[in-house]
């Protein structure tokens, strides 16, 4: 058999490899039962489910391959946005309230697609203020502060 993918065969080899040793280090634990799980129970099963993926992947290594598509080039614009918003979302929370910071996540992720439309983005914010508000404030309790503190 000829390998047509060498990097299927790679990324399955290591899949199995870190499955296993998932599953056999999680063997020094109790295993328990469904019902009651031990310490072992989802690294074990995890990690059979990981070589499982591990075999399949380094399986299709020795296919051939009838059309092979050109990857496009990775655009780092959109990733550099959206993970800028989740970080300055973090940093804000704690010292504006999460109504603002949750309307500086909008704004700055909305810098990540092509155009930029500012009214929608108001109204993003809005509905996305008034959601995490309803969710996470009142339906689970979370201790957020909603506003900056000016006292």
């Amino acid at each position: 058999m000829k390998v047509t993918e060498k990097q299927d065969l790679y990324a399955g080899l290591i899949f199995i490899f870190f499955g296993l040793m998932f599953a056999l280090v999680a063997g020094n634990y109790p295993m328990g039962t469904a019902v009651r799980m031990g310490p072992a129970y989802f690294p074990t099963i995890l990690g059979w489910v990981l070589a499982i993926l591990g075999a399949i992947t380094s399986g299709r290594a020795f296919m051939a391959k009838v059309h092979a598509e050109k990857v496009p080039p990775l655009i780092m614009k959109p990733l550099f946005f959206i993970i800028l918003a989740v970080v300055v979302f973090g940093l804000l929370v704690d010292f504006v309230g999460v109504v603002p910071a949750t309307f500086a996540l909008v704004f700055i992720s909305c810098f990540a697609g092509w155009e930029f439309n500012f009214k929608e983005a108001v109204i993003l914010g809005v509905v996305l203020s008034v959601l995490t508000v309803a969710i996470f404030v009142y339906g689970l309790g979370l201790p957020f502060k909603l506003f900056p503190s000016f006292s």
